[in-house]
């Protein structure tokens, strides 16, 4: 009866532990009222929504590395800025051209998503003139600047890759079928709420299990508070929501892509387990980097959540591993 006791004991909630919880609950659910509108939407509403948040955390990169010590000139912000969204727009003219549509169809202009040899020139060159020109940039901060700015690029096309993706995917099935509002507004949004279910639901349930059943730490010397309790309740509870999301849709006939229909369940499972391992990594990836800096928040635009990048480190990360991935499976169709 003791040993029984003991499986099932869990933690006693501390009032701050408490507070946290409802704090995130809210600003979950504000997120959630905001946001969901221009998802749906989509088009500009949704490349609007990316290009703001992109700003965001665009700012927040280039606060990240500075202190009392620290600081940058005007035109390391110039640069920054320059090139994540010239980037951005070079990716969406330069799809379309290839594909000969318009050069502002931004379901074509994020068929896919690429770091093309143009786009890497953009994105190092600059901070290499930086570090000859400017006496307090250094290559160390062009190597930090040069890799975060892969990241966002990558990151925020893939969110935008994710989101078109169904639509330029049901054209090639129905070649002579007009999009139809259920479609556009509809089921093409499923694919990116596969991903937000199997990110977000692995950071809600790791956050609990931890704090309820959390005993053996993680990774004490990058984010103390991660346990390998909460670490597994995280991946098995994300794998059960987002798997039955995906397959209960292809299950029905409204696969959430070709490649992820019935008939390929695989896939599915595939894509359930990898989105919250991926997810765990880019949380990880990013507490170091505020480590090495000594900073607890990229941000404070959340209030006491942080910043943009606290929220999308692990959405940015898995964004990326996730488009590849889909693309990959929907060249082997």
């Amino acid at each position: 009866m003791e040993e029984h006791k003991e499986l099932i004991h869990h933690n006693e909630l501390s009032n701050d532990a408490k507070k946290s919880m409802k704090s995130r609950v809210l600003v979950g659910v504000i997120m959630f009222i905001t946001l969901v509108p221009l998802f749906i939407l989509g088009d500009y509403f949704f490349f609007a929504l990316i290009l703001f948040i992109c700003g965001v955390s665009t700012y927040e990169i280039i606060k990240a590395p500075q202190n009392e010590t620290k600081k940058y000139d005007i035109w390391v912000y110039i640069v920054t800025y320059f090139v994540i969204f010239g980037s951005l727009l070079l990716l969406l003219v330069s799809n379309n051209y290839n594909s000969g549509q318009s050069l502002y169809n931004l379901i074509n202009g994020f068929s896919h998503v690429e770091i093309s040899l143009s786009i890497g020139t953009l994105i190092i060159l600059p901070y290499l003139i930086l570090t000859i020109l400017d006496k307090k940039f250094s290559i160390t901060d062009a190597l930090y600047f040069i890799c975060f700015d892969v990241i966002l690029i990558l990151g925020f096309s893939s969110l935008l890759f994710l989101r078109y993706v169904p639509i330029n995917d049901f054209i090639k099935g129905n070649a002579t079928s007009e999009i139809g509002l259920s479609v556009r507004f509809g089921t093409s949004l499923c694919l990116l709420l596969y991903l937000l279910i199997g990110v977000c639901f692995n950071d809600i349930f790791a956050y609990f299990t931890g704090v309820l059943f959390g005993k053996h730490k993680m990774c004490p010397n990058i984010s103390p508070k991660k346990t390998w309790e909460g670490f597994i309740g995280g991946i098995l509870l994300s794998f059960i929501f987002s798997f039955l999301f995906a397959f209960l849709l292809a299950y029905f006939d409204y696969p959430i892509v070709s490649c992820l229909a019935l008939s390929k369940t695989y896939n599915i499972v595939i894509l359930s387990f990898i989105m919250p391992l991926v997810a765990t990594l880019g949380d990880l990836v990013f507490s170091s980097i505020k480590r090495h800096y000594n900073v607890k928040d990229f941000g404070t635009i959340l209030k006491s959540h942080g910043g943009a990048l606290d929220r999308l480190d692990s959405i940015l990360i898995s964004s990326i591993v996730i488009s590849c991935i889909i693309h990959l499976m929907t060249l082997s169709l």
